[in-house]
């Protein structure tokens, strides 16, 4: 599938109140969040999930169980308000945002479009068999491996809460188990493009076209501050700054490497001084065969 081309012609050029990315992620998200937090939208990602309380990828958590698996959790309650939206957009403890991109919330691209009026989205995608390779190498796999779910369920107090959230978009949203064994390749395959046609005609069927934006990666700052009503940003010295440019591959390997270090060490605190050296040998070695791993999966 190819892009639109970026649009420029800007029909309402009163400042927008929030903004939602809602493209999918590993097409450059974390280049529009910092394009977006440099333009004063605090805004969501994936990653802020890990420096965030375990509270609000409960929340998330309970939020995608209740849209997307309601037979399954038939107690929990849909979030169809703005009340509901506004508190994990302003969670207790953690920043209040006014912006959102990647997961999870894109799995709400409706409910944010329709309930807040006033925002304005925008829209960046890529190649669908490119996009579908990123993503299977760099989130689908390191979300779904085996040592890692170990690691999330051991360290059930902060990991653990993280990787549930994210497991709740993957099999509710995408309709992809944890566990790739009871599918094909190209099941998997399948299923992971037909999420991503579904999500973008979604977003373009429900979003009015003068709150759209088409944002081609590389096009600068002036087609989104046009579009957003702001002023392109500038440094002390008045000279304009440069339009970010996050790498998300090496970012979401850093990301990872760091979680998972996290994750053994609060296992380690729990396991204590019986069997701490045991478990410190043991996980000495795992770690040693998970970078090995990790490395060539990055490649």
């Amino acid at each position: 599938m190819t892009s639109k081309k970026s649009q420029t012609t800007i029909d309402n050029p009163q400042k927008a109140s929030y903004v939602w990315s809602l493209g999918m992620s590993k097409t450059g998200t974390a280049s529009i969040k910092a394009a977006l937090d440099l333009l004063n939208y605090p805004s969501t990602h994936a990653s802020t999930l890990y420096s965030s309380p375990t509270s609000l990828s409960q929340s998330w958590t309970r939020a995608l169980r209740a849209k997307y698996q309601p037979a399954k959790y038939p107690h929990l309650k849909a979030y169809t308000t703005r009340a509901q939206f506004d508190t994990l957009l302003s969670h207790p403890g953690s920043q209040k945002y006014v912006a959102v991109t990647d997961v999870p919330a894109i799995c709400f691209a409706e409910e944010l479009v329709t309930l807040y009026p006033e925002s304005k989205v925008l829209l960046v995608e890529r190649d669908e068999e490119q996009w579908c390779s990123s993503f299977y190498k760099t989130v689908y796999r390191p979300l779904s491996g085996r040592a890692n779910l170990w690691i999330a369920w051991l360290d059930g107090g902060w990991l653990g809460p993280v990787v549930a959230c994210h497991l709740a978009w993957l099999e509710g949203w995408m309709g992809i188990p944890s566990s790739s064994s009871s599918l094909s390749e190209r099941e998997l395959e399948g299923r992971m493009k037909r999420c991503y046609r579904e999500h973008y005609e979604l977003v373009r069927r429900i979003t009015p076209r003068e709150r759209l934006l088409e944002y081609k990666l590389g096009s600068g700052w002036e087609p989104i501050c046009s579009f957003l009503g702001v002023d392109v940003p500038r440094d002390v010295r008045g000279e304009e700054v440069m339009f970010p440019r996050v790498n998300e591959k090496e970012a979401m390997k850093v990301k990872i490497d760091g979680v998972v270090r996290k994750g053994l060490l609060n296992v380690l605190k729990k396991v204590g001084r019986f069997g701490g050296m045991v478990m410190i040998g043991f996980l000495a070695w795992w770690w040693v065969q998970y970078r090995i791993r990790i490395s060539l999966q990055y490649e």
